[in-house]
Formats: structure tokens, C-alpha cells, sequence
């Protein structure tokens, strides 16, 4: 009996370990997710991807809150789902400044290739004044009249 004790022993104590090595603070992925979600904020992806950066760090915060609350396997499928995410918005934030830069200093090049538009000022005319209409002609002369005889 004493033989078969060992090896039922030995079994649960693999299980035991097994189980407690999930039920570590996931502080690798942790460290990771943060890095990346920072990485991407440190590229401008709040300006530049918005929404990929909203994604990764609302998947970040969930994952926060997950290991908070001790929910370490939860914890441990978000986090590098918001390490993805993160990533992700930093690619799509270098991709939209790069051509936000690159079409500017296309534009930039553009206005120095074509001459300078030559602005012809518009002569000054008053604004229109209402006359009124011009007095009736003076009447016709009289023929002189003669004094009655």
C-alpha cells in the first residue's frame, strides 16, 4: 500500500503544481501589454489611429482589472490581446503620420514648382447712386404779344 501512495502522491503534487503556475500574477504579460499600449501612445496613435489605440487600451484596462480581481487565466488571454491591439495602433500610426508628412511635403513642393498667382486689383467703382429723375424741360418761349389796338 505504501508503494501505491507514492505514486498518487507524486501525481497530486504535479496537479497541485500544475494549477498553482496558473494561479501566478500574469506580470509578464502584464509589463508587455503595458510597454506596447505605451509605445503606441509615446507614436501619437491617439492622434494618428484612434481607434486601434482605443481598442488596446480599453483591452489593457480590462486586463488590469482582470489581474486585480484575481482572475489571472482571464487576464492572461487579454493581456496579450491588448499587446496586439497596441502594436497594431503604432503600425497604423506611423503609417497615417508618414503620409500626412509625405503629402504635405508634396504640397510644399507643388506651391514652390508653380509661379506665384500675380493678384490684379479691381478698380474702385463708387456704388451706385439713384438720381432723380432730371426736371421737365423749361416751357417752350412765347411768341412776343402785341398790345391790342
Amino acid at each position: 500500500m505504501a508503494k501505491k501512495f507514492i505514486p498518487i502522491t507524486a501525481l497530486s503534487l504535479l496537479f497541485l503544481l500544475g494549477l498553482g503556475g496558473c494561479a501566478t500574477v500574469p506580470r509578464q504579460e502584464l509589463a508587455t501589454a503595458r510597454a506596447a499600449v505605451a509605445k503606441a501612445y509615446d507614436a501619437g496613435a491617439p492622434r494618428w489611429a484612434p481607434s486601434e489605440y482605443q481598442a488596446a487600451s480599453q483591452a489593457f484596462h480590462d486586463g488590469e482589472k482582470l489581474v486585480t480581481e484575481g482572475e489571472y487565466d482571464k487576464a492572461r488571454k487579454m493581456l496579450p490581446i491588448a499587446t496586439r491591439q497596441a502594436r497594431q495602433a503604432l503600425v497604423s500610426s506611423k503609417s497615417a503620420r508618414s503620409l500626412y508628412e509625405s503629402r504635405k511635403a508634396e504640397q510644399k513642393a507643388q506651391a514652390k514648382l508653380s509661379p506665384p498667382k500675380k493678384v490684379i486689383p479691381k478698380p474702385h467703382v463708387p456704388p451706385a447712386v439713384e438720381h432723380a429723375p432730371p426736371p421737365p424741360p423749361p416751357p417752350p418761349p412765347q411768341p412776343p404779344t402785341q398790345p391790342p389796338p
